[in-house]
């Protein structure tokens, strides 16, 4: 019979269960530490079954009797067969002899007499050959230990804290250290059904005794171990009171002590128990920095305890399967989802090898994975296939819960794009019939169950009530979304949600708005919408980042830190009460506590927002931005200013343009795909990275004006300036590039002919900006301080020792950042290969974020361009330059930017997960292995950007690279200049690809001369003259785009 998968815990936070996990095995024992996995072929389940099929000798002695059943329930256990283990080992238990004194123990017809090792084999480990040999059946402890393990893996905790409520009373005088175990022990047993309080109590009971066991004669070898216990545990209940650095500090901790252990004092019977131990608490480490989205390093433990686990079991197993799933979890956080595809189907067919139940919740949870990611990647009949067959393995299970089925709201909105939206409509009203009937269900599934429904409606053309949908579901989104209050719903997945569902609702509004059927301010509610829409990733590094930042202001931080930590225990809260819902067992006055708990932390969190809000309300407004109306929008307009937005769908395009005088709004039949393929062939016309000048598709740039600005010309006319919201590729391409006239068919393309073309900078100057909100947000800065320095610059970051400080300094500036190898691919595909074995893998040497500065191309001709910035700005190049190995993270936070009016980074810009480890978008500065700058990790990312003072009239990022297949890196700058304007930025100047040296030189410095000849010079007008300047001094040689149209100006245009 196939063993379902231990993990019937009900599914609070992959954190939490390995961090219970982690704490079982240590309550097992210490070093009398249970590990309760094996690579198990079918040799050995048949090994097992004959061992549960055994008889019990009926006219044997009680100790042969305790043997015997105790034997037999660990077969039973480890087969899945928890019923008839738990019967064995009830008995076994009755009969066991009390205390832990030496004693003659039968072993099926053998007997021997038995001293207490210093590290005990657990017996439901062991290889069933080895059975007889233990020495430890009967073991009053070993039998105890068991008995609690399989009422936990059966779900039935009450028996477990019964039991161990017991074992603590007769532990307590008899041994300290397992008394203690105990208390870890039940603890476990308390969180998955809510009772957090009881938890804590146990975890306490287990603290207090703490002093006694380190009085003991075995402490100075065991003190890691138990230790390294005592942190798992107390990261745990760190973690489900929202105090996630603290929980992260522990699980380092627990790591770091465990493995410890392992190096100095483990022998080869505590080998493979404590490398267990070590995987687990890596893993754990790896959740609590996922559930903070640092995602860089998450991935680099993930990958650590893949290694780990290939190099140590077979592939067929739990724990590989488990690695696996949390390693495709990171990718998909990260909207990498071909990775997270291909880990997770690895992670399933391990889980699907090890031979568990078809209605196995690890096999469940693998495939509603799996099917979850096909959907995001567009694959809806791929994604429905794996839903069917997950709706078949839970059919099998006798005793699963009717009301809830086998729904899922991914399986629906398969089958919506697969054309069975009836279908999808049933399952999805059956799933908001049982939301509401239980007793608590979070908000944020109740809305996400309602907007899909309103997506099935749209679909079958019920537009009317698939609005109502959308209407009642958006603002519940909105909120938990910003309070981060699921986390399942995290990360990509997130976005994905939101965007999908806000596409169908823009859609629906599109169709009634050209059938005179929606309100008059429906333009205005799908222009909010579209913001949303277009802001959500760039908010969520945003909301991430200003989490970890060490804000300026110690009382901002302080009601900053106690905000986040309610917000995060509200979310921890609510997955336990959920989950103790979902479960077989509740308790209703852990249940109501929840509740109680919950009420009293969202009020508590409410008043502090409120007063957030009111004495730092610039903070108010980065941490939860409003959505910004078109009256808004006209409320801020300079005269001369006319606002274009526009936001790409699935299928449909959608083109606001805002002037004081009032507001137009199209649908264009143009799918983000289609713009996306467009922007690509421009950009590629424009790439100077491989070194060569390419004809530039000019009937296209036409093309591209004609449908995005053309129709509404008339509206603008008479502006000086167009500020322009664009949406995913449309990012990655500078409106000045395009053409607001055809040019003839074969005329001649040099670069005379492509300075006298009628671009649209001739026009109007542009100015870029990320969101309608930001637009807002920005015109409501502070005036600046006119005593200003007027420049500083950092740039030609030293990254490498043998870096050639005389190389080239002409020529095409080098952005690629060299690929980073996959190491964990040829690893996994190893384990695979040696699966039929059961060989393990070869451990790896994973890279790290110190080792990455040897992918970054250098920068010499920064330093020249600085330089020149400089002399026309009448700075001084000794104190205002960092150049070099001055270049560094730790003197951009030395300096006080405040004092400059123009603060200039000349160095690569990056998207989070570009290089190892780095988890959020980032400039590159000096490698701190050469600079010997303390606490300095050389990458100044955006929660160091967030602690920044500015007062600048311009940011300038002059070796950025914009593009990228999914529009990341552009919005890896989008959230970069979101962070230098919270810190006191007006503007920013981004470079969109590898500029050619010189005339970005002239482009700069030309800028830069402008605005000192016209000081009341707007800003676009200062970038648009230095550019018609350079089209017009160097025509012949710097005409082509490429050379003029690489930087775009992004932020307010005064």
């Amino acid at each position: 019979m196939p063993r379902p998968s231990y993990a019937t815990l009900p599914r609070l936070l992959g954190a939490v269960l390995l961090s219970v996990a982690g704490a079982v095995a240590f309550a097992q024992g210490s070093v009398d530490t249970n590990d309760d996995w094996q690579p198990e072929d079918r040799a050995t389940i048949a090994e097992l079954q004959r061992h549960a099929d055994l008889p019990v000798p009926e006219d044997a002695d009680a100790p042969s009797r305790c043997s015997a059943l105790h034997k037999r329930g660990v077969a039973n256990a480890r087969l899945g067969h928890y019923e008839h283990a738990i019967a064995d080992l009830r008995e076994a238990y009755q009969l066991s002899p009390p205390g832990d004194r030496p004693g003659r123990v039968a072993a099926f017809g053998k007997t021997r007499r038995r001293a207490e090792p210093s590290s005990p084999t657990p017996v439901d480990s062991m290889p069933p050959s080895d059975f007889d040999a233990s020495g430890q059946w009967c073991q009053r402890w070993r039998v105890e230990v068991d008995l609690v393990s399989a009422y936990q893996s059966y779900g039935d905790y009450f028996a477990a804290i019964e039991m161990t409520g017991s074992m603590a009373s007769e532990w307590r005088p008899q041994n300290i250290r397992r008394y203690a175990d105990v208390q870890l022990l039940m603890a476990s047993s308390y969180v998955p059904l809510g009772m957090v309080d009881d938890a804590v109590q146990a975890f306490n009971r287990a603290s207090e005794v703490l002093p006694d066991i380190k009085r003991r004669g075995d402490w100075a070898k065991l003190h890691d171990l138990v230790e390294g216990g005592f942190d798992a545990t107390a990261g745990l209940l760190q973690e489900i009171h929202g105090s996630f650095a603290e929980a992260e500090k522990l699980r380092r901790s627990s790591l770091l002590s465990t493995e410890r252990y392992l190096v100095q004092f483990a022998g080869p019977r505590d080998q493979r128990v404590v490398k267990r131990l070590v995987i687990q608490r890596t893993l754990a480490l790896s959740s609590i920095l996922q559930t903070q989205g640092k995602w860089g390093e998450a991935e680099y433990y993930a990958d650590e305890a893949l290694s780990k686990s290939l190099a140590t079991y077979a592939f067929a197993t739990l724990e590989t399967s488990r690695a696996l799933d949390n390693l495709a979890w990171i990718k998909q956080d990260r909207g990498e989802l071909d990775d997270a595809a291909r880990y997770e189907e690895l992670a399933l067919k391990a889980i699907a090898k090890s031979d568990v139940a078809s209605y196995s919740p690890g096999l469940d949870e693998r495939r509603a994975r799996l099917g979850t990611i096909r959907n995001m990647q567009g694959r809806w009949k791929d994604a429905a296939e794996v839903f069917r067959l997950r709706a078949e393995g839970i059919r099998t299970y006798p005793d699963r819960d009717k009301r809830r089925g086998v729904r899922h709201i991914e399986w629906a909105m398969a089958l919506i794009r697969t054309g069975h939206a009836d279908e999808a409509s049933a399952m999805l009203r059956g799933t908001i019939q049982y939301l509401v009937s239980r007793s608590f269900t979070p908000p944020l599934s109740l809305a996400n169950a309602r907007a899909y429904l309103g997506v099935a409606l749209a679909q079958h053309g019920d537009d009317e009530l698939a609005l109502a949908y959308f209407r009642e579901a958006l603002p519940v989104l909105l909120q938990q979304m910003r309070d981060r209050a699921d986390g399942t719903a995290r990360g990509y997945l997130q976005i994905y949600r939101l965007r999908l569902i806000l596409d169908a609702y823009l859609e629906v509004l599109g169709r009634l708005n050209r059938v005179d059927q929606v309100q008059q301010n429906g333009a205005e509610e799908a222009f909010r919408i579209a913001d949303i829409a277009r802001d959500s990733s760039v908010q969520q590094a945003v909301a991430f980042s200003v989490a970890r930042a060490q804000l300026p202001d110690a009382e901002l931080a302080e009601l900053a830190r106690r905000e986040q930590d309610d917000a995060n225990h509200i979310r921890v809260l609510t997955r336990l009460l959920e989950d103790a819902i979902s479960g077989r067992q509740q308790s209703d006055q852990s249940m109501s506590s929840l509740r109680e708990q919950l009420a009293k932390l969202s009020e508590e969190q409410t008043s502090l927002r409120e007063e957030i809000a009111r004495r730092y309300p610039d903070y108010a407004r980065l941490i939860n931005p409003q959505p910004a109306t078109p009256a808004d929008i006209r409320r801020v307009l300079r005269p001369g200013e006319a606002l274009i937005s526009i936001y790409s769908g699935e299928r449909q395009t959608y083109v606001w343009t805002i002037t004081p005088a009032g507001m137009n709004w199209r649908v264009l039949p143009v799918s983000s795909a289609a713009l996306a393929h467009e922007v690509t062939h421009l950009r590629h016309t424009l790439d100077l990275a491989d070194g060569g000048l390419k004809t530039y598709d000019v009937a296209a740039a036409h093309d591209l004006y004609e449908r995005l600005l053309a129709p509404d010309a008339a509206l603008w006319r008479d502006a000086a300036t167009l500020v322009v919201v664009p949406h995913g590729a449309l990012g990655e391409l500078p409106f000045a590039v395009l053409l607001t006239e055809p040019v003839p068919p074969g005329a001649a393309l040099d670069g005379n002919a492509y300075a006298s073309m009628p671009w649209l900078i001739k026009r109007v100057a542009i100015v870029q900006q990320s969101s309608a909100r930001s637009f807002v947000a920005q015109r409501t800065m502070r005036p600046a301080n006119e005593r200003r320095a007027p420049f500083i610059g950092f740039g030609d970051p030293l990254f490498t020792a043998d870096a050639q400080r005389g190389a080239k300094r002409d020529g095409v500036r080098q952005l690629n950042v060299s690929a980073m190898e996959d190491v964990m691919q040829p690893l996994v595909t190893q384990a695979q290969q040696s699966a039929g074995s059961d060989e393990p893998a070869a451990p790896r040497r994973l890279p790290t974020l110190a080792q990455s500065f040897a992918l970054l191309p250098e920068l010499p001709d920064t330093a020249d361009e600085l330089t020149e910035i400089a002399g026309t700005l009448g700075a001084n190049p000794q104190s205002d330059l960092y150049l070099g190995a001055r270049a560094s993270k730790a003197n951009v936070k030395r300096v006080d930017l405040a004092r400059y009016r123009v603060v200039a980074f000349a160095t690569h810009g990056l998207k989070a997960g570009e290089l190892a480890g780095l988890d959020q978008p980032a400039l590159a500065m000096a490698n701190p292995g050469l600079t010997h700058e303390p606490g300095d990790d050389g990458f100044l990312k955006l929660e160091d950007v967030f602690a920044l003072r500015l007062d600048a009239d311009w940011v300038i990022l002059s070796a950025c690279n914009t593009a990228s297949p999914d529009g990341s890196s552009n919005e890896a700058v989008s959230g970069l200049g979101r962070g230098f304007f919270y810190a006191g930025a007006r503007s920013v100047l981004v470079s969109n690809w590898a500029v050619e040296s010189n005339s970005a030189r002239l482009l700069t410095t030309g800028l830069f001369r402008e605005q000192a000849n016209h000081p009341e010079m707007m800003r676009p007008e200062a970038l648009r003259r230095s550019m018609l300047g350079l089209m017009k001094e160097h025509a012949a040689e710097y005409g082509h785009p490429a050379f003029w149209g690489p930087f775009t100006l992004v932020g307010d245009g005064g």
